[in-house]
């Protein structure tokens, strides 16, 4: 049997209103949390009745969530990283809507194995704006890449 892990580590600059935002929506989890008043303007609620709903969609649909990650406070920002599960998505989404004095920017992960599998390792990279944030993977991006060499 094989475990497999998804890995990030990296330093975000932003402002400490930032920092303080970033450090809040890390701390929602779990289907018992309390939206924070002054992060509900950023997750506004896509049901009425849920008033973390517009949190939760980051999560694929669990009634309970967790970011996977930790955040910790440094000097001129936050160093975000985790080791088990990260939910790169939630991740992405919390940079784009609670920091834009750091956007553009973005972040690399790696997956893997606790044995050699074909496919058990790769990574990959999200790449965040203003607007909208992109999702790559490396294992789709060399197919590409060989399709496109092969011709």
């Amino acid at each position: 049997m094989a475990d497999y892990y998804t890995k990030l580590s990296f330093e975000l600059d932003c402002t400490e209103a930032e920092a303080d935002r970033l450090i809040a929506a890390f701390a929602v989890a779990g289907g018992e949390a309390a939206m924070p008043a002054d992060l509900a303007s950023h997750f506004p609620a896509t049901d009425p009745g849920d008033p973390l709903s517009g949190i939760a969609a980051f999560y694929d649909g669990a009634e309970t969530f967790d970011v996977g990650a930790c955040i910790d406070r440094r000097p001129g920002g936050v160093w975000i990283h985790g080791d088990g599960d990260p939910q790169v998505i939630a991740i992405a989404e919390f940079i784009r809507r609670l920091a834009p004095s750091a956007l553009p920017t973005g972040f690399t992960w790696a997956n893997d194995c606790s044995r050699s599998r074909p496919g058990g390792f790769g990574g990959g990279y999200a790449l965040i704006t203003h607007d909208a944030y992109e999702v790559f993977d490396v294992m789709a991006l060399l197919g590409d890449a060989l399709e496109a060499a092969r011709g």
